[in-house]
């Protein structure tokens, strides 16, 4: 007969788990819980439960993956670690099951042999469920929500059942039938609890719309891209991931995963987050705006008022949860006291201990979520606040008046407007509640000291404020520095863009050494303010070092003299309250600094928004409609300063007045006058680029609304295409429209020359075209626009005499004869078909009326030209991706113009590294390092020597020894801090003084690249891609790098020494710090990958906003007259909201990582405190590893921050190498050494000569043969692109011959050294090129000459009545390009240079083509006295200019097709030169 089976015989090794009849006995009533035996058994049914449902979700995978191939998550490479993770959650959750079998099976002597070994089972389920816990952070497939539901339901009815029971184990671990196991048993169930939670916040977040498994067969389907579209990675989830995320999502930052897993494939902002609607500034701009024009601005803080109105209510919620984040931070070190007084007491309750354990943990969590994302909405916060500003700056620009934005106060400044200050406002708003938190944790430190250690502390407080002391004197210092800098960085900018701007006129003169010397200049005087800066703020940084150290001397001397006991808990509680005011000490002084850069760069904001607007009611009064006038002006006066300002100092100057004239619809209006007369001015005064001080200006109503149509005098010509230029943003294009306009514009027979027609890139300012396409493209966007009034300020200028007549009969007088035209010129043809001329004098109309009228009148023919229709073609770009400037095929290209921006992936190159390290200098890299080492070995030693004197002494937890003792103990401790202290000061001196000289070598590099770089470059290179590399990365490098250069070395030292003397004290923690060590690398080297990416997409996606930037301010004029503002600002904005994309990615993957990296942290205190209770360690060992461990959580935040950071900066100075080692420079050294008079005669001799413009295009010079006498005028006509200017360019080197020869008085050109040939050679080019300087400075940079012989060419070049109008003496200022002159008077100028230089080879590229027909022939006839011995060459359309010189030369694709005396070849009807006259004369050039 067999035994009755009993549940006795199954749990007979648990006590109390059965009655007296052998049933099993679930609950026992005496301990109010669950019987060992139950718990047992029902976890391992519910285990085995789940474990069926876990072997399905791995077999779906399985079959998903066989099928796609692909298992889409965020990552196309986490198909298979998925798959694994499930695997491997599956065997955890075996194995938990058979360690619980097998403890259910045994008897009790078997469980006492186990041991803790029995509690196995709990390690593997921690290890499945984390696991399982990362297969359940995915986003689900809105279009699959259905099947969402199901899957999830059925997940959590299996899951259920082990959630349950881990409660019950939870709860018997706490008070029931556990409560005898060891503390690891307690301290396991904890962490598998905390796992089950986050579990069911997982499954709750997924079903509430957030986050979900990534898993069912039909999703992944839906989700993979069809197979020829595979790609190596997606990213397409990623700009949805912030708006579809759940509360989960956001709590944890899940949201921000895709990005930086996706990191390393970031390739451009729409592979980034979309703005959230809080961050989008077009509707929180309009309201700024609103509040900004409602402002009266007569309070010096208007803009904070404004700024504060709209954003000062979430400034102050999150200036709550920064307040609640210090209180759950500053809890953290009373539980640690608590803790250490728990374990010198040995025979304490254990349930005490663990409680303030729990606490301390979940204290540290708490602080770690709210700092997280307290950081995260005070990023949002900043860059909605920064992108309103920036808006808003450039919408500015277009409602301030011209003549403010060229003001000694704002010119060179508006540059830096969006760049440098408001990129410092940007970085400091983030941090800005650091202002009043730093304190505020600083006060509550002491306080908390003054509990451990009573009014000992004072000590320690004057200490703070002898050194605080120290650092507001510092502040101030710096403040005063830092205003010294920015103007220095501005003048340095302004200098850069002046060389930018005038880079041709700058190489043909061999002017780049001195430029050099004149950015150098500035350079030093920025770097002499730069060390005043970085010399206090090191002396800021030694002192907040040695604040903590400081305070622990002073505050424990004192506390041991007054007759004190130092116990452990003391200790360590007031060694944690140093450490935790290290991190606000330390910041102080930056948030200060900080603070005032912000303030700095807030007022030059302000100073801005200052400036009055243009408010077309106030210029312009409205015409009735019944009028026939279009414009009319009454007794008007315009001037550069407001009514006000005029009125109230006598002495400015108005730069028109008393005008008073009449333009009705359909009129054609000449306006003629002197250069300097005011002729481009009242155009300008009329398009509202002057204040009008006084009388009435009346326009249309609707022409106020369409606007003008403006053809500048200087091509103004947008980076693009030529339809682009053309179109000037039209959505529709009218093609029948669009012929006519270049059928009269003359583009036809161009746009066939461009192998993709009218979509050819042009470049940046029409790098690609001559003068006179510039021009006839600035025409035809005026035409197309087909406004009813138009000004064409003297378009005819730069173009063919054969090209001007058909522009002036198709055009003038054919497509635009219904509307109202105003012509400047000088031209009398063009005048006698006009319908009434005015004619300017010293800003005031001193004729008008008919042709016949004005032309007759006996003092007219000085300022008109009685035989000109057209000129000839500028000096064209260097280079062209299509051929040359000149030749029949220079249009041709082959690729596009302007280079793309690279952008590097991968790390920073070790390059880069050493490159900085060789410019600071290796003596003094290691000097700072040896230093930096010593100084963190000190301030460690100091708290290992506490905890040695604390254990060494006759009480195990106290001081109680000798007075002998404690003086050697003191006197130890002492010597120790002081040798910290000194390595602490020294080693951030000598970094930050070192850096100088890296600063200094790397901006000369860079602008040696840039000068001696080829033409190509600045034809394919943006100026705003240019200037970054000056402004942005210069800037940033000189004030970040060797700040978060040191940063890092403090952090990294820093968190080593907390490491090495944690395990120092509690050896058996390097168990836990080895894994912790591994798992924080693998973060850090996760998200590096993304930051790195997102800051290099940051550069090039603020090149383009620069570019754009620095554009509209060249081009304000033509954008306002023409109502294109709206479209810029859009154009302006899209690009904004692009660059503000990448900043919100970086906030993303920040707070990502900063949230990670804290948890890692506080998984470091766990670690601490699971030793400390399983150890024997005394008092003293734990109590200095926990206080220690407290700091590793910021520790940890702020290496990886500030490794971050400093890698960031180096790709600034990436970006500024890449320049010095990539951009190809011209070769200036030649073997052949001349004599310093060299050339001595002028002769020329051009043999065989071939020339290209690259590798890969046709030659534009073809075997050209020429030869010059010494001091022969030669004149060079031909039609546009015949190679004129190419001869001109081989010539002066600017492009070196691919095959041939020139020679000069028997020397080879190409032998000779760059700089020696330009500096003898001398060129007048078409468009006169002028920096922002006084005239002295411009017409001789180098100060060759006395002042006599300056002034005899201002004489001989009749620029005197200009200097006595501008200021009267040669110090007068031209203006930045020369906008207080005219084109004509820049012209002078250049004409003076070439007179001053007494060269014997002078080339003029229609030198006098903007100049008045008086002073062109006073010109000539000073050409032909003070140059005669100089050999001319003159390149010229109009055939007069070349009627009077020895021997013509004719040319036409490339190659020279016939030559002679003018004389002779008129006399021959057949010859090229005849015809070219011939067509002059059906237009009445040549009488």
């Amino acid at each position: 007969m067999m035994d009755v089976w009993t549940w006795r015989s199954f749990c007979s090794s648990y006590a109390n788990s059965t009655d007296s009849n052998g049933a099993l006995q679930i609950w026992l009533p005496e301990m109010q819980d669950f019987s060992e035996c139950f718990h047992d058994l029902s976890q391992t049914v519910a285990y085995a439960v789940f474990l069926c449902g876990i072997i399905l979700l791995i077999l779906r995978s399985a079959a998903v993956r066989r099928r796609s191939r692909r298992y889409l998550y965020t990552s196309t490479q986490n198909s298979s670690l998925n798959w694994k993770l499930g695997s491997f959650a599956a065997c955890g959750i075996f194995v938990t099951i058979f360690v619980r079998q097998t403890w259910l099976l045994a008897d009790t002597a078997l469980r006492i042999k186990l041991g803790m070994a029995s509690h196995f089972h709990h390690a593997s389920a921690i290890l499945a469920w984390t696991a399982f816990l990362y297969l359940h952070i995915g986003k689900r497939s809105d279009s699959q929500h259905g099947f969402f539901l199901a899957q999830r339901m059925v997940q959590i009815s299996l899951w259920f059942p082990v959630l349950a029971i881990s409660v019950f184990e939870l709860w018997s671990a706490i008070g029931g039938v556990f409560l005898g196991m060891p503390a690891l048993y307690s301290v396991c169930c904890y962490i598998l609890f905390a796992g089950q939670c986050l579990l069911l916040i997982s499954f709750l977040g997924a079903l509430a719309g957030g986050e979900s498994v990534a898993g069912s067969a039909r999703e992944v389907a839906s989700l993979l891209p069809a197979p020829e579209m595979e790609a190596e990675n997606d990213v397409s989830g990623i700009p949805t991931a912030y708006e579809n995320s759940g509360l989960l999502s956001r709590t944890v930052i899940a949201w921000a995963g895709g990005l930086v897993k996706n990191g390393r494939y970031l390739k451009t902002a729409d592979d980034l987050f979309h703005l959230p609607k809080n961050l989008q500034f077009l509707e929180s701009g309009q309201v700024f705006r609103t509040k900004l024009a409602a402002d009266r601005k007569v309070s010096r803080t208007f803009l904070v008022r404004i700024l504060w109105s709209m954003w000062g209510g979430s400034w102050l919620l999150i200036g709550l949860l920064e307040l609640l984040s210090v209180a759950a931070n500053y809890t953290t070190p009373i539980c640690l006291q608590k803790l250490v007084e728990f374990f010198e007491t040995g025979d304490a309750d254990p349930t005490d201990g663990y409680g303030w354990a729990a606490a301390l943990i979940v204290a540290s969590v708490v602080t770690s979520m709210l700092h997280t994302h307290c950081g995260l909405m005070n990023g949002k916060l900043s860059i909605s606040v920064t992108g309103v500003l920036i808006d808003s700056i450039y919408r500015k620009l277009f409602c301030v008046y011209g003549a403010d934005l060229s003001g000694p106060e704002i010119s060179g400044k508006v540059v830096n407007l969006i760049g440098t200050d408001c990129g410092r406002i940007n970085a400091v708003l983030v941090e800005l509640h650091e202002f009043w938190i730093l304190p505020l944790e600083i006060v509550i430190a002491l306080y908390l000291l003054y509990l451990q250690v009573g009014v000992a502390f004072l000590g320690g407080i004057g200490v703070m404020l002898v050194m605080l002391g120290m650092n507001q004197l510092l502040a101030k210092r710096i403040m005063h520095y830092e205003e010294g800098k920015q103007a220095a960085s501005d003048a340095r900018v302004k200098i850069v863009q002046d060389i930018l701007n005038c880079i041709r006129v700058i190489k043909f003169h061999a002017w780049e050494d001195f430029f050099q010397q004149r950015v150098d200049a500035v350079r030093e005087k920025e770097l002499r303010f730069l060390r005043g800066t970085n010399l206090c703020g090191a002396m800021m940084e030694s002192i907040c070092q040695t604040i903590p150290l400081g305070l622990a001397v002073m505050t424990f001397l004192i506390y041991v003299l007054m007759g004190n006991t130092l116990t452990a808990a003391k200790v360590f509680t007031s060694i944690a309250l140093f450490h935790m005011l290290t991190v606000p000490i330390l910041q102080i002084a930056w948030t200060l600094l900080g603070t005032i850069e912000m303030w700095v760069s807030l007022k030059r904001v302000q100073q801005f928004f200052r400036l009055p607007d243009l408010v077309p009611s106030q210029l312009y009064s409205t015409l009735n409609l019944s009028d026939a006038s279009e414009i009319r002006c009454e007794a008007a006066e315009f001037s550069a300063q407001t009514s006000e300002e005029v009125h109230s100092d006598a002495d400015t100057v108005k730069f028109m007045h008393d005008i008073t004239l009449d333009m009705a619809a359909g009129e054609f209006i000449g306006i003629t006058g002197r250069i300097g007369s005011g002729k481009t001015v009242l155009l300008n005064s009329i398009l509202g680029e002057l204040h009008k001080t006084s009388g009435d200006l009346f326009i249309k109503d609707s022409l106020l609304r369409s606007g003008f149509g403006y053809a500048p005098q200087e091509p103004w010509i947008l980076q693009g295409t030529v339809r682009e230029n053309i179109l000037f943003g039209a959505e529709d294009i009218d093609l029948t429209r669009y012929q006519q306009v270049l059928e009269c514009c003359a583009l036809t027979t161009d746009l066939e020359n461009l192998s993709n027609g009218d979509a050819t890139e042009i470049g940046e300012r029409g790098v690609t075209l001559s003068g006179g396409q510039k021009a006839r493209l600035s025409l035809a966007r005026a035409v197309y626009q087909d406004k009813p009034v138009i000004f064409l300020d003297d378009p005819l200028a730069a173009v063919d005499p054969h090209v001007a007549a058909t522009i002036y009969t198709k055009c003038f007088l054919g497509m635009l004869r219904p509307k109202l035209r105003v012509l400047v010129t000088h031209n009398v043809e063009c005048l006698r078909e006009c319908d009434r001329v005015i004619v300017l004098k010293d800003g005031a109309i001193t004729a008008m009326g008919t042709p016949d009228e004005v032309l007759s009148l006996p003092d007219l023919d000085e300022v008109v030209r009685p035989t000109t229709v057209g000129r000839q073609t500028s000096v064209r770009s260097v280079k062209s991706d299509g051929g040359g400037p000149d030749g029949e095929e220079e249009e041709k290209e082959v690729a596009p113009l302007v280079d793309v921006e690279e952008s590097r992936s991968g790390t920073v190159k070790w390059s880069v590294y050493v490159a900085l390290f060789r410019a600071i200098g290796w003596p003094a890299v290691v000097s700072i390092f040896l230093f930096a080492v010593l100084g963190q070995v000190g301030v460690n030693a100091c708290d290992v020597w506490l905890s040695y004197w604390i254990g060494h002494t006759p009480s195990s937890n106290s001081t109680n020894g000798t007075d002998d003792d404690s003086r050697f103990f003191l006197t130890v401790y002492g010597s120790i801090a002081g040798g910290a202290a000194v390595f602490s000061i020294f080693w951030p001196m000598i970094l930050f003084l070192s850096y100088l000289a890296a600063a200094r070598t790397f901006h000369r590099l860079l602008l040696n690249a840039v000068l001696k770089a080829k033409m190509h470059f600045f034809d394919s290179t943006p100026s705003g891609r240019i200037l970054n590399r000056f402004s942005k990365d210069v800037n940033s490098s000189d004030d970040t790098l060797p700040l978060f250069c040191l940063l890092l070395l403090a952090e990294l030292l820093g968190v080593i020494g907390t490491l090495v003397v944690i395990i120092y004290s509690m050896p058996s923690f390097a168990a836990i710090v080895a894994p912790v060590a591994v798992v924080f690398y693998f973060i850090q080297a996760y998200y590096r990958h993304a930051a790195r990416e997102l800051k290099r997409l940051n550069s090039t996606t603020l090149s383009p906003l620069y570019s754009l930037y620095a554009e509209t301010i060249q081009g304000l004029t033509t954008i306002r007259s023409m109502r294109a503002s709206d479209r810029f600002c859009q154009r302006f904005s899209r690009l904004l909201v692009a660059q503000q994309r990448v900043q919100f990615a970086t906030l993303g993957a920040q707070v990502w990582l900063e949230l990670r990296l804290e948890l890692l942290g506080i998984l470091l205190i766990c670690g601490v405190l699971l030793v400390g209770f399983l150890a024997t360690e005394h008092s003293a060992a734990v109590g200095l590893s926990l206080s220690y461990s407290l700091s590793v959580v910021s520790a940890l935040i702020s290496l990886i921050t500030s490794f971050i950071l400093f890698e960031k900066a180096m790709v600034n100075l990436e970006r500024i190498k890449q320049y010095i080692d990539d951009v190809e420079p011209e070769i200036f050294d030649g073997p052949l050494t001349t004599t310093p008079d060299w050339p001595e005669t002028g002769r020329i001799d051009i043999d065989n000569l071939c020339v290209r413009y690259r590798e890969d295009l046709p030659d534009v010079l073809n075997n050209v043969q020429l030869h010059i006498r010494a001091g022969e005028k030669v004149g060079i006509v031909g039609r546009t692109g015949a190679g004129k200017s190419s001869l001109m360019l081989a010539l002066f080197r600017i492009v070196e011959a691919a095959s041939g020869t020139i020679t000069i008085d028997d020397v080879k050109i190409s032998l000779v050294n760059l700089k020696h040939l330009r500096s003898r050679l001398t060129i007048i080019p078409q468009t006169a090129s002028l920096f922002d300087a006084s005239i002295r400075d411009n017409l001789d940079p180098l100060q060759r000459y006395s002042d006599e012989q300056v002034w005899s060419a201002v004489d001989k070049c009749h620029l005197k009545p200009l200097i006595e109008k501008i200021g009267g003496d040669l110090s007068c200022q031209v203006g930045d390009n020369g906008k207080n002159l005219s084109a004509g008077e820049k012209q002078l100028i250049s004409l003076a240079r070439a007179h001053l230089s007494n060269s014997k080879i002078i080339c003029l590229d229609e030198a006098t083509a903007n100049i008045d027909f008086e002073t062109d022939v006073l010109v000539q006839q000073t050409i032909r006295e003070c140059l005669g011995e100089s050999t001319i060459l003159t390149i010229a359309h109009r055939v007069q200019t070349v009627m009077d010189c020895d021997r013509v030369i004719v040319m036409s694709n490339g190659r020279i097709c016939e030559e002679g005396r003018p004389g002779d070849l008129m006399q021959q009807a057949d010859s090229r030169f005849f015809q070219l006259v011939q067509q002059s004369k059906s237009i009445g050039e040549v009488r």
